[in-house]
């Protein structure tokens, strides 16, 4: 199942407003990356995982990589999407 870019997007718009809100600039930079990112029209979900969590590494969040498993032509992809924990 291919991950559907309006959920992608309004999960970003809300991730966004999480970090205007608590008022961490670095988490705000990150949710504009993944913003910017979902409305690009060469959007690719790799580069798009790598991009953003280099970029919340480099504002020192910690992130938790996407795990993909498959090999074997016609095996189903397993995905798990990384995710960004806000620090208290």
């Amino acid at each position: 199942m291919k991950n559907d870019p309006m959920a992608l997007r309004t999960q970003a718009k809300k991730l966004l407003e999480v970090a205007e809100r608590i008022e961490k600039e670095k988490y705000a930079r990150v949710g504009k990356l993944v913003l910017n990112w979902l409305e690009r029209p060469d959007f690719d979900l790799d580069k798009f995982y790598s991009d953003v969590i280099r970029e919340a590494r480099r504002e020192g969040c910690k992130v938790a990589s996407p795990e993909r498993t498959g090999g074997e032509t016609g095996s189903k992809k397993s995905e798990s999407k990384g995710q960004l924990e806000v620090g208290k």
